[in-house]
């Protein structure tokens, strides 16, 4: 089929090539007819104008010649290019040749080849035909088989010998007219006859055949024949299904209890593919005997050789396997000892090839034969891998044929010695192994020992996950000593080998992974935290001796955030408190060590770009459970106190190690220091939140006034947030000292007096969130004031002269502060004024009138008279304070006391008199006020309607 295809494909490119040529032909004689003297000959100058040519022109013989001479072929060609190229769409070129895995499938025959430009119709064409065959075979064997129950057997044979030679008449029939269906059919027929020779034997409905001798050598007849017909029409795709069909067969055959003939059959049929591809070059027939041949073998082994009871000898289960990779191996073995360099995809065949014998061989050795008798297998497979990869390496063969055979016998050689031995010793065995093929690789320089140095560093890792799995108890001195050699081979990896990073990374955490999983399952629970940093320790030293730090850096990492983890759920109250601060100790001491290597390192580890990631997240990690460990350890004002303590120590040593995230890292303290004291706890005298408080305010101040440590933040944006960070804690805990050292009249008045001393902080020092924090902590007394009206607090409910100053202080700095922060324009104080005004005035308006209305004793007649002092009073510092919210808020105070003159005051005759007295009298006022002293009320760029008249 491939023969007619091309020519089939020669006769159609030779036609578009004539139809071109044709069309050449007659753009040049439609050129030379109309314009045979256009083009001028580049080659002659360009005569001046005035020069006669009348000699030149009735000569005879002058323009034949000038068209017969060379010279003027070019130009003529040349404008016909063009046409030519126009007309090109009339016979289309041939489609550019497909690439990549289209075209190994089609050199595998598993792909149709090109020609149909319907993609549809091509698949369909191609796919349907041989999947067709395929299934109809197998049906007229069933069909057969059915109705031929009640047939004497020879024959029901006659019968199925017809039906596979008309099938294979059919097929030669059919090449004639239709190449690409033809030879599908005949190697069904062909596929058929060697079904027929083999149930002669093999099917009792129609056994003819009792010596199994004379039926093998009738198959093989039968084989040799689909062969010799392939290789008479030269069709690949025809002996690839005969193959197929053959292994059809041979499955059949072990179904119907022909076991050893199915497997030694599947040997020959893959010996029959081996061979094509030596004497042919096709591949497809060995590519379709690969895996079944080994599927045959699987098969046996789980249906034959699992059940018999004493078990098979160790060579039934061995030679076959090997015999199989051998054939398979042979034509590529030949090739290369020829001197030819195998192609990338014989070298995936091969790869394929020693795989699946691996894979069989796993599959099918482990549930037969005994532990010692699998040990050898595995060392005697480790041995042949050995030698095929020498034998490769010999022969110079490049790609990964080399390297992936030596991966797999470092791997079955592991094998060997995991099944020889037992406990420590399998894993510390496997890793002398490997620091064996580490140094060999070195040596010799071959890749292929690189990868086998890491397979078997990964097995030997992971048996000792499997005995961890196991529940066992492990000896502390060997587990430790394995991982750190295992840190070592990482690191002299990275360094002699140079190992890819991506490798040491996941390596480096596994094996962190495995640290921890056998410190914790093998030593005491109290100590885990120190003893995880002793290990991660351990991995740095063997970094540092390899001088390659990828993996074990990377397993120490793990067993740093091991003891931080471990370190934050560590349970007090099963331990003394001794154990809690001895623990701690162990990882400040650890952080320190690894903090200095670090910082000297600093210019290696960054060229990584993974210095800062690794600093910030050590830092991280031990402020946070330092915080853990001070709540867990100390009462909650003293914990809470230590915390800013460590905050302010941070951020005070920041500028001197500018590479470390030290301000973020006080910050963290800050905010998780709040996070672990219970916010605003009733009525707890702890003079330790108010050490707290005091420390917290000189983080902002700090910060705000050190230069050198704002440039420690790379952003603008990131340096005000931090801030107003710092800030908002600050605020925070100072309202947490209040409310848990003051109660009673005292509380709205150490309220008042915080936040005028933050308010100072901002106004002289130019703390821009300072402002913001007087207003928070206003607001906060006002809500504590509310709380206590609507719960009815004592101190307040009859108030007395105690509880009115109070809550008269707080209104009182309240509406003072935006005044005062009129005079330093400079600071932050104008836009916050802008909202403070009137959320100031309104609250304190508020404030008052609830506190006043909620009166039950002596004020309790004269709530319109105090509502109306309280609404004139802020009106009044609105007028001379020039403040337009302060007047307004003052206007709507009035505005409601006029309701409740007429709903609540009217029903009492003497104090309705005072209400309405006091009230209309402070309106008038407020009237006379607008024109009495229009000039304060009057915008600074306004004109004053009504100026006063100097006294």
């Amino acid at each position: 089929m491939p023969q007619n295809y091309d020519l089939e494909q020669l006769h159609r490119k030779l036609g578009r090539l004539e139809a071109e040529l044709a069309e050449a032909r007659r753009q040049l004689d439609r050129l030379a007819t109309t314009g045979t003297a256009t083009p001028p000959n580049p080659a002659t100058p360009v005569e001046p104008e005035g020069i006669a040519i009348e000699p030149a022109a009735p000569a005879p013989a002058t323009t034949p010649a000038t068209l017969a001479e060379p010279p003027m072929l070019p130009p003529m060609l040349t404008p016909a290019a063009a046409p030519a190229f126009v007309s090109m769409p009339v016979n289309p070129p041939p489609p550019a040749a497909p690439g990549g895995l289209r075209v190994w499938l089609e050199g595998f025959g598993l792909w149709p080849p090109s020609g149909d430009a319907n993609t549809e119709a091509r698949l369909g064409a191609w796919w349907a035909t041989r999947l067709g065959a395929l299934l109809a075979v197998i049906g007229v064997v069933f069909f057969g088989v059915y109705v031929s129950r009640n047939t004497p057997p020879v024959v029901k044979l006659a019968e199925l010998i017809v039906v596979a030679l008309a099938v294979f008449g059919a097929g030669l029939r059919l090449d004639r007219r239709w190449p690409r269906f033809g030879p599908v059919v005949s190697g069904a027929g062909l596929a058929l006859c060697y079904f027929a020779a083999f149930a002669a034997y093999a099917v009792p409905a129609v056994r003819v055949i009792d010596d199994p001798l004379t039926a093998a050598i009738a198959q093989m007849v039968v084989v040799g024949l689909v062969l010799g017909f392939a290789g008479w029409r030269r069709s690949e795709t025809t002996a690839g299904m005969a193959v197929g069909l053959g292994f059809v067969t041979a499955f059949f055959s072990g179904y119907c209890g022909l076991e050893d003939f199915s497997l030694w059959s599947a040997v020959v049929l893959a010996a029959g593919s081996a061979g094509l591809r030596s004497l042919t070059g096709w591949r497809s027939p060995m590519l379709i005997a690969l895996p079944l041949a080994y599927a045959v073998y699987v098969v046996q082994g789980f249906t034959v050789w699992v059940a018999m009871n004493p078990g098979p000898a160790p060579s039934v289960i061995w030679v076959p396997l090997l015999v199989l990779m051998l054939v398979f191996l042979l034509p590529d073995a030949l090739a290369a000892a020829r001197g030819a360099e195998l192609r990338p995809d014989d070298r995936i065949l091969q790869n394929l090839n020693t795989s699946a014998a691996i894979a069989a061989a796993l599959l099918v050795a482990p549930r037969v034969l005994q532990i010692h008798e699998l040990a050898v297998l595995w060392f005697w497979g480790g041995g042949v891998m050995l030698a095929l990869t020498v034998f490769w390496w010999l022969l110079k063969q490049a790609g990964s044929l080399v390297p992936v055979v030596a991966c797999k016998a470092s791997g079955l050689i592991a094998l060997g010695v995991i099944t020889e031995f037992n406990g420590h010793l399998r894993w510390l065995a496997l890793l002398m192994q490997a620091f064996v093929l580490l140094t060999a690789a070195r040596v010799t320089e071959v890749r292929g020992l690189r990868t086998m140095t890491r397979v078997v560093w990964a097995l030997s890792l992971l048996l000792l996950f499997r005995s961890l799995a196991g529940g066992g108890a492990l000896s502390v001195a060997p587990t430790l000593v394995y991982l750190t050699f295992a840190a070592a081979l990482l690191g002299y990896d990275q360094r002699w080998l140079g190992a890819p990073r991506t490798f040491s990374l996941l390596a480096g955490t596994f094996l962190g992974v495995a640290a921890v999983y056998a410190v914790r399952a093998n030593l005491p629970a109290g100590w885990l935290p120190a003893i995880y940093m002793g290990v991660a320790l351990l991995f740095g030293a063997a970094g540092g001796v390899s001088r390659g730090w990828h993996g074990p850096a990377v397993a120490g990492g793990f067993a740093v955030l091991a003891a931080h983890v471990s370190m934050f759920v560590f349970p007090v109250r099963q331990y003394p408190a001794e154990w809690l601060w001895g623990n701690e100790a162990a990882l400040l001491a650890g952080v320190l060590v690894i903090g200095s290597v670090l910082t000297l390192r600093a210019a290696i580890i960054d060229g990584t770009g993974l210095g800062r990631l690794l600093r910030f997240a050590l830092t991280f990690l031990a402020v946070l459970v330092l915080q853990r460990v001070l709540f867990a350890g100390l009462a909650k004002g003293e914990a809470l106190a230590a915390t800013v303590g460590v905050a302010l120590a941070l951020l005070a040593v920041s500028p001197r190690l500018p590479i470390w995230p030290l301000v973020p890292g006080a910050a963290i303290a800050l905010v998780l220091g709040w996070v672990q004291h219970r916010p605003l706890k009733v009525r707890v005298d702890d003079t330790w939140l108010l050490l707290a408080a005091t420390v917290a305010w000189c983080l902002p101040v700090i910060w705000h006034l050190s230069s050198r440590r704002q440039e420690l933040l790379p952003t603008t944006r990131q340096r005000r947030f931090l801030g107003w960070l710092l800030t908002g804690l600050a605020t925070w805990f100072s309202l947490q000292a209040l409310r848990a050292n003051f109660a009673g009249p005292a509380l709205p008045v150490a309220v008042a007096v915080e936040a005028l001393a933050v308010f100072v902080l901002g106004w002289r020092l130019g703390l821009r969130p300072a402002f913001t924090a007087a207003s928070v902590l206003l607001l906060a007394g006002a809500g504590w004031t509310a709380l206590a009206l609507v719960g009815s607090a004592g101190w307040l409910m009859p108030a007395g002269w105690l509880g009115t100053g109070a809550v008269v202080v707080l209104a009182a700095v309240a509406i003072a502060l935006p005044v005062l922060g009129r005079d330093r324009p400079e600071t932050d104080a104008p836009a916050w004024r802008a909202r403070a005004r009137w959320l100031h005035a309104s609250g304190a308006l508020l404030l008052l009138f609830c506190f006043f209305a909620d009166q039950t004793g002596v004020l309790a007649p004269y709530v319109t008279v105090l509502w109306g002092g309280v609404a004139i009073g802020l009106f009044v510092t609105g007028l001379f304070a020039r403040e337009r919210a302060y007047r307004l808020v003052g206007l709507a105070g009035l505005a409601l006391c006029v309701p409740r003159v007429f709903l609540v005051d009217l029903d009492s005759t003497l104090y309705r008199i005072v209400a309405f007295v006091v009230l209309g009298l402070v309106l008038l006022w407020v009237g006379f006020s607008y024109h009495r002293f229009r000039h304060l009320i009057a915008e600074p760029d306004e004109p004053a309607a009504n100026p006063p008249k100097p006294d």
